[in-house]
């Protein structure tokens, strides 16, 4: 389960782990020829040890399919700044942040940590929104110090479908829309919107290639492979 994804500079981003446990890794993004921003670099960090279960259990996909959606803005910034460092500014950058992941995986072993863990683990199952969180379906906060399903994000996944074709632009940046968000969180997004809007996948998985025909939404792994 991913916890939070946070932009650090030079294309470098740290992302956080609920499950497996306090699993962190520094991830630096770059823009391949055909404008997908694809993973250049990681650095996995775990204690006691990183397991092989912890690296099968890295989201890859996910991560990826993040930084090509609600991250794109964000990482292509940072990817664009340091094709102007030099390569020994680009070094003097690289060399903390890849520390950066062993440094948070070792807080990650205190008590105080593996409490807060049990603890969010243990609320989001008593809430019964376990699923519907990892598949980024609700929202969960904090209120008065105990984790709180914020609201639903169904209302969210639904879309005003026009009649006719061609339909217009603005539909289908809104299918890009969605689609990417879900993305970070599940990795069957275009079944969540089949379900929400009670349309067969097919449909969806039409809209979603003509929203990336259009350029609304970035290529996929396999187009982005076909391109090279």
């Amino acid at each position: 389960m991913v916890e939070r994804i946070q932009v650090r500079k030079a294309g470098w981003c740290r992302v956080d782990f609920v499950e497996p446990s306090f699993l962190t890794v520094m991830v630096r993004f770059t823009e391949s020829a055909t404008g997908r921003i694809a993973i250049a670099e990681l650095v996995f960090a775990r204690f006691p040890g990183v397991t092989t279960g912890a690296l099968r259990a890295f989201p890859l996909g996910r991560v990826e399919a993040w930084a090509n959606g609600p991250g794109r803005e964000a990482v292509t910034k940072e990817i664009t700044s340091r094709g102007a460092l030099s390569e020994a500014e680009v070094a003097e950058i690289d060399a903390p942040l890849r520390a950066e992941a062993d440094k948070q995986a070792r807080w990650g072993t205190s008590p105080e940590a593996r409490a807060y863990e049990e603890e969010m683990l243990k609320a989001i199952a008593d809430l019964g929104v376990k699923e519907q969180f990892a598949a980024g379906q609700v929202a969960i906060g904090v209120s008065n110090g105990k984790l709180v399903v914020l609201h639903s994000r169904v209302r969210n996944l639904k879309l005003r479908i026009p009649e006719g074709q061609p339909k217009p632009d603005s539909f289908y940046r809104e299918v890009a829309r969605i689609f990417a968000g879900l993305a970070v969180n599940t990795p069957r997004p275009a079944a969540v919107i089949a379900e929400a809007n009670s349309v067969p996948i097919s449909r969806i998985h039409g809209w979603i290639k003509e929203a990336r025909r259009r350029g609304l939404l970035a290529p996929g792994e396999r187009q982005a492979r076909r391109r090279r």
